[in-house]
């Protein structure tokens, strides 16, 4: 597990609070759970040439450090969308509690699973013309094997019984 900390509005973790007590769970969980959906929203969240986002300034500074411990594959996944979306983990996490934070309450107990099944996700890279491009596959390709022709593959997650579901294997071709 990688620790990290996230910058958590105090209305945004009283709500985290209260769900993590509704539904008998950790803290960490509902906060992996809700980056987990905000992932549906990559193509309305994409950022392009500018800033990264913050949250919106708060006068009163109240604020809460929030030491949140992830799997590697989440924190690549994570990292990917803070870059995709050129917000902070922590504003992503303030939408998603906005727009999904009911969803998850209305799950029932026995549904909740905090394991992201990153299995089909990999990061490849390959020259085209002189330039470097790298292509970030999520998802359930039909042929998970397969990468674009000339792409090399640089970091993978991959089903193998051999060790933990969920942890990165990190491949070098």
């Amino acid at each position: 597990m990688l620790t990290t900390t996230i910058n958590m509005h105090c209305t945004t973790r009283e709500r985290i609070i209260r769900a993590a007590g509704l539904k008998e769970s950790k803290q960490r969980d509902i906060v992996v759970l809700l980056l987990k959906r905000i992932m549906r929203d990559i193509d309305r969240l994409q950022g392009g040439f500018t800033l990264v986002k913050y949250q919106p300034a708060d006068p009163e500074k109240r604020w809460h450090c929030f030491c949140l411990q992830i799997r590697e594959d989440e924190n690549e996944f994570f990292t990917d969308m803070r870059k995709l979306c050129k917000i902070t983990v922590s504003h992503l996490l303030a939408i998603a509690v906005r727009l999904y934070l009911d969803e998850l309450l209305r799950m029932p107990h026995d549904e909740l699973n905090n394991y992201l099944n990153y299995i089909n996700y990999f990061i490849s890279q390959e020259q085209v013309e002189g330039l470097r491009c790298w292509i970030y596959y999520w998802g359930n390709p039909k042929n998970p094997k397969k990468t674009h022709p000339r792409a090399k593959k640089l970091r993978t997650t991959a089903d193998n019984p051999s060790r933990p579901r969920g942890r990165p294997v990190i491949s070098h071709w």
